[in-house]
């Protein structure tokens, strides 16, 4: 029995060191062990992209980095852009984005903006404000903040009507003689125009041309584009009208095609509908029909 004591006290020992690893298991390599921190947005892109006469559009990329050993998720981004003193645009996008740990992901935001209400400006400031609710579970949701700011040109529409329709009393071939006025800064470059008239209510053969023809700030230019007159199929009114050069009620619809030096615009359409009157008149010596 003396010999027993030194083999139990050796079991008891054995028994010790194998039970000191199983109150509390270790953590896997890749477990949060600290507090959660703050997911990390960046913009990769916030800036109008693209302009026409009646429309701004907007890319706005955003990277958000997750820098903890957990995934998260963005549930939701609430934003609004304001240009100058216009009614600002609001969006709501639902749609989750899962961020993994350790890893990064992106959020667009494509907006277009009518510019028909900044007429007789040059520029417009522009402000873009986003929350985003972000979720590290089992953590409750966190919002973020952010903002940016800019400024872009804003296009003046061309002013389009139709000046004189020239035609000798009588004839068969006349031209419409069509003005493009230009009330911006910079140069425009006319290059194609498409018409739908309508002469006294009447409809008329549509027509295009192309063009080159350079519209300076402030000043008009002049495309004419030629028709064929058949009274037998006008109304009597129309047909003494356009014989006796007279003047004419008129609707123009159509599309004009230009070239900008503006990198945000450079070969807009702009389509139109101007109404007025116009002097039927012969054209000008040394003018061919």
């Amino acid at each position: 029995m003396k010999n027993a004591a030194p083999l139990l006290l050796l079991l008891a020992l054995s028994a010790c060191a194998g039970l000191s690893g199983t109150g509390r298991p270790r953590p896997p390599a890749d477990a949060q062990t600290g507090p959660v921190k703050p997911l990390e947005v960046q913009f990769m892109k916030a800036s109008a992209v693209h302009l026409s006469f009646t429309k701004a559009s907007f890319d706005f990329q955003m990277k958000i980095r997750n820098p903890n050993m957990r995934s998260a998720q963005i549930q939701s981004a609430e934003y609004v852009l304001k240009i100058g003193e216009e009614e600002p645009i609001q969006g709501k996008i639902d749609k989750p984005l899962e961020i993994p740990a350790d890893g990064s992901g992106r959020l667009p935001i494509l907006l277009n903006a009518p510019l028909s209400l900044f007429s007789g400006e040059e520029r417009a400031e522009w402000t873009f404000e986003a929350v985003l609710t972000a979720q590290t579970k089992p953590f409750p949701p966190v919002e973020m903040r952010m903002s940016r700011h800019g400024r872009m040109p804003i296009p003046q529409p061309p002013k389009i009507y139709l000046s004189k329709i020239l035609i000798h009393g009588g004839s068969e071939k006349g031209r419409f003689q069509i003005k493009i006025e230009n009330p911006n800064k910079f140069l425009i470059q006319a290059k194609a125009l498409q018409i739908s008239p309508k002469l006294h209510g009447e409809e008329w053969t549509s027509s295009r041309t192309t063009a080159d023809l350079e519209i300076f700030s402030g000043q008009p230019g002049t495309i004419e584009m030629p028709f064929t007159i058949d009274y037998a199929d006008l109304s009597p009114e129309l047909s003494d009208a356009l014989f006796k050069r007279a003047e004419v009620e008129y609707t123009l619809r159509g599309v004009l095609s230009v070239e900008t030096p503006l990198p945000l615009m450079p070969n807009p359409q702009f389509p139109f509908e101007t109404s007025g009157t116009a002097p039927v008149v012969p054209p000008s010596s040394g003018s061919s029909q």
